[in-house]
């Protein structure tokens, strides 16, 4: 086994803001409060200890929802009512059969780091969490995964708040599975894991929850539903403030205004940033007038006394979206970092501003570990074409260009050859303008013939070169096509069912070895 790493500026579909806040560019400083490295925890532990939490509560919450779980994640649980102990999160939404490998990186990635922190900082315990988007209402981001070249769809035409769906008519794709998993031992303990997991269970957060359990509960690992009355009770000041001030939504643009030109913003804020929900619906709150409050796609309204007393006594029916989350997340737990995506990264960037105004300590933000996975047949192939796995990260093309320069007797690169008529031109143009500054344009048309004639001979001799190594190159365009799948990253395709049936356990064993939290760069494992 091999591990070659790549660092994150190298990711091309990494958003700008992530990659150059890994770089550490100090115009980025106002948007976080810490570095991401493990010297940063240590005045992270220091400043969280100094904010009030409910201990008592979260861990008799917890304890409740998390009655099936592990002894290791029951123990870490219990951890949590003393202050010495904080919490790593990362969060995602409820895929189904786990979504594609990079929810896996991440739950990794959260374990491991707790193991990082606690070998750092022994005088601490450190708990690592999966924060599941159990209110998340986008059937079509989560009812879905690639197995074998194939999109499995769970057909359902249930609404609402995801972890509340029933699960019962997903034992058309247990069938599907049944037929491809095979009969190996490996596939008989998914299809028992799958089978109890959705068969078994009332909804998808119940699901979810003995899902993952079932697969990282042995390290520790502790699940949080936070579609809860209780917990939702301790961020209620949040939630009037945001309701009735919209301060966040303004906090938030100025940010953004001062980025925008720069970066690709990822969430734009809304005056108001919580849903309803109710009944199988989750919809945006709106106020249209000061004492109206109105839930979109439904005749439900309120009014500004109305919906204050409904959010007192029933706040499990208000929903934080994607920028009010954030700051639930850091309210109810004694959290230390958050482990995101690419994506993820750069929008929590967005929200520095808005925890301070709602003094709630901002987190360590962290990229969970990225990795791309090349088997063996994948990498002798590579090895006979001699291609290094990094270069993989181009674009085909240029790649396929640059094998083919690198593997023929002729030349194909003609930069040398534009560069030297270039600088002809350049000084046939500057004598002509002592002469006649009217000549300049038609002598630089004329420099612009020659350059583009050059590239045409170019990619002719490219192309007659591509026709002559006509099965390499399909052979490489397989390989990238293989290990890119839709030209995007394999962890953001592939599901980890056919790894697991290959390997086994070792695949996570191997995983947990390689993948890092301070590594900072994606890890190729080949």
């Amino acid at each position: 086994m091999q591990k070659t790493l790549i660092d994150f500026k190298n990711i091309s579909s990494f958003p700008k803001l992530t990659r150059d806040y890994y770089s550490g560019i100090d115009e980025l400083n106002s948007l976080y409060k810490y570095a991401p490295s493990i010297e940063s925890f240590r005045q992270a532990i220091a400043d969280r200890s100094a904010l009030p939490i409910n201990r008592k509560l979260l861990t008799e919450v917890l304890l409740k929802q998390n009655k099936n779980a592990s002894k290791d994640a029951i123990r870490n649980i219990e951890l949590l009512i003393d202050d010495k102990t904080f919490t790593v999160v990362t969060g995602h939404q409820l895929k189904i059969f786990t979504g594609p490998l990079y929810f896996i990186f991440k739950i990794i990635t959260v374990i491991n780091l707790a193991k990082e922190l606690k070998k750092a900082y022994p005088e601490n315990n450190f708990v690592p969490v999966y924060w599941m988007a159990s209110e998340d209402h986008d059937i079509e981001e989560i009812n879905n995964f690639n197995l074998f070249g194939k999109t499995m769809v769970w057909d359902t035409d249930q609404k609402g708040a995801a972890g509340k769906l029933d699960t019962k008519s997903i034992v058309i794709i247990l069938d599907q599975l049944d037929e491809l998993l095979g009969e190996s031992d490996n596939a008989k303990y998914l299809r028992d894991l799958f089978n109890n997991a959705y068969e078994e269970s009332q909804n998808l957060a119940e699901a979810t929850r003995y899902l993952v359990n079932e697969l990282f509960g042995k390290y520790g690992l502790v699940i949080v539903d936070a579609d809860d009355a209780q917990l939702k009770y301790e961020f209620k000041d949040c939630m009037i403030d945001d309701l009735i001030s919209h301060s966040n939504y303004t906090i938030v643009n100025k940010t953004i205004s001062n980025i925008q030109d720069d970066y690709k913003i990822q969430v734009n804020p809304r005056e108001i940033n919580l849903f309803y929900m109710k009944d199988g619906m989750r919809e945006r709150i709106v106020n249209p007038s000061e004492d109206k409050f109105e839930i979109l796609n439904t005749d439900l309204s309120f009014t500004k006394a109305e919906i204050l007393n409904e959010l007192e006594i029933h706040p499990e029916r208000f929903s934080p979206n994607v920028m009010l989350r954030p700051l639930y997340q850091q309210r109810i737990l004694p959290n230390l970092a958050y482990i995101g995506g690419p994506s993820e990264i750069a929008y929590w960037l967005e929200y520095k501003a808005m925890f301070d105004y709602n003094k709630i300590n901002y987190p360590i933000i962290m990229m969970r570990c990225s990795a791309l996975w090349i088997d063996d047949n994948n990498l002798t192939k590579l090895s006979k074409l001699n291609i290094e796995p990094a270069s993989l990260f181009s674009n085909t093309e240029l790649m396929i260009k640059e094998y083919i320069q690198n593997n023929s007797n002729s030349n194909f690169d003609f930069t040398k050859e534009k560069d030297s008529i270039t600088e002809m031109y350049n000084n046939i143009s500057k004598n002509a303008a002592l002469i006649d500054k009217t000549l300049v344009s038609s002598i630089e048309a004329e420099l612009q013939k020659h350059l583009n004639s050059l590239s045409s001979i170019e990619e002719k001799l490219i192309r007659a070169q591509k026709k002559k190594m006509e099965t390499t190159i399909n052979q490489i365009r397989g390989i990238k096509s293989k290990l890119f799948p839709n030209d995007g990253l394999q962890e953001r395709y592939d599901n980890f069912i056919p790894y697991y049936l290959k390997y086994g356990q070792e695949f996570f064993d191997i995983l947990f070895e390689n993948l890092q939290p301070f590594d900072g760069k994606l890890a190729i494992i080949s």
